[in-house]
């Protein structure tokens, strides 16, 4: 288990058999490059996919200035914890389905009471559950793969692996927590 930044760079380089570091700002070109690579890494695969640990919940403030067009209201994207990707909006405890995100902007048709299911940027190691940190830890390994070792196979490898663990940490995080009963569509209710 990793709890800090080097110590998930260092589960990386140790898939790659590489030595592992002191520090993301240690002088050595392993450490550089982890540096550069991990907070974008991290924060990419926390927005391709909705993990149960980046979930947040906020109400948001409408904005002072409505959108221009297309829109009737504007509220500001979270920043305390960041926004990621906005997942569901809801108003009066409903889901709502229509929206937009503009840069950092939410854009809808719902007037107060606005609150916003969205992933949010988690940067303690610690929260991230085992199958996230293998896979973030595979995902950086192909990352750095190539600039390390200059091996074009290894990077295939890692890319290949990588799609295993994302595809593992996917169903795990899939398979918690409660489930709604998928509700009889036309097709089902005709075949009955």
């Amino acid at each position: 288990m990793a709890d800090s930044d080097t110590d998930l760079c260092n589960l990386a380089l140790r898939k790659l058999r590489e030595q592992p570091i002191a520090a993301l700002t240690q002088d050595r070109e392993a450490a550089r490059l982890c540096n550069q690579f991990y907070a974008d890494a991290r924060d990419h695969l926390l927005a391709l996919h909705p993990s149960n640990f980046a979930m947040a919940r906020q109400r948001l403030g409408q904005n002072a200035a409505p959108p221009a067009f297309g829109w009737r209201y504007g509220y500001s994207l979270p920043t305390d914890p960041y926004c990621l990707k906005a997942v569901k909006v809801y108003r009066n405890g409903a889901y709502h389905e229509r929206f937009a995100v503009e840069g950092r902007d939410l854009l809808c048709d719902l007037d107060n009471d606005v609150h916003l299911l969205y992933v949010a940027r988690v940067t303690d190691v610690v929260s991230f559950p085992p199958t996230f940190v293998n896979a973030l830890a595979t995902f950086l390994a192909c990352k750095l793969s190539f600039a390390l070792t200059r091996d074009k196979k290894l990077e295939a490898q890692m890319e290949a692996r990588f799609r295993k663990d994302w595809r593992e940490h996917r169903a795990v995080d899939g398979s918690e927590g409660w489930h709604d009963d998928f509700e009889d569509g036309v097709f089902v209710r005709a075949r009955g």
